[in-house]
């Protein structure tokens, strides 16, 4: 789950957080995420956004669990008018680290050396919010349950769609030709 996208660490520094000298038992930490968080990674498709984290960690003697709670939105293109529009984050995710010889991730388990004395989890976040964006991002609908999508580009959708809706493939004829020629035998 670790991939490396990170520019600098200069200000992703304050995503540190420390796990020796933890006393047992929960710990929670709050942070805010803005343009600047995102300036942070290379080729990153968000470049604006403003979120708040909340991580409650939760120390053990063998392992402990991180949840990630965000709340905000991000801004983004609407694949459906091409215009801006603020999309709304809400998540809970759970990572989970446990002390080991090998350092390594695996989905939800990251091993770290018992010699490490924190670690930074804005890689961690970013995947998080990336993983929350949906595969098509489109203007949420109001209360009335209309879309918010630019009305003229609509349109233009619409009216382009029946101009090739009149339109049939040549080839789609020659096919109902033959299974026309099929059916009759």
């Amino acid at each position: 789950m670790h991939v490396e996208f990170l520019r600098g660490l200069n200000n992703l520094n304050q995503y540190v957080i420390p796990l020796k000298g933890l006393k047992e038992g929960q710990h929670s930490y709050h942070f805010k995420i803005d343009d600047t968080f995102f300036d942070e990674f290379e080729n990153s498709e968000i470049k604006k956004g403003n979120l708040n984290l909340q991580v409650l960690l939760n120390k053990q003697i063998n392992i402990i669990s991180l949840d990630f709670i965000i709340n905000g939105y991000i801004n983004t293109t609407c694949d459906r008018c091409l215009e801006d529009f603020k999309l709304n984050i809400n998540s809970s995710n759970q990572l989970f680290i446990k002390f080991s010889e090998d350092e390594n991730d695996e989905d939800e388990i990251i091993y770290i050396s018992e010699n490490k004395h924190q670690i930074n989890i804005a890689q961690y976040i970013y995947e998080f919010i990336n993983f929350n964006i949906p595969l098509k991002k489109i203007h949420p609908v109001d209360e009335n349950g209309n879309s918010d999508c630019n009305i003229e580009m609509i349109g233009k959708l619409k009216k382009l769609r029946k101009e090739n809706s009149d339109e049939i493939d040549p080839r789609w004829e020659e096919l109902k030709k033959l299974k026309n020629k099929i059916n009759k035998n």
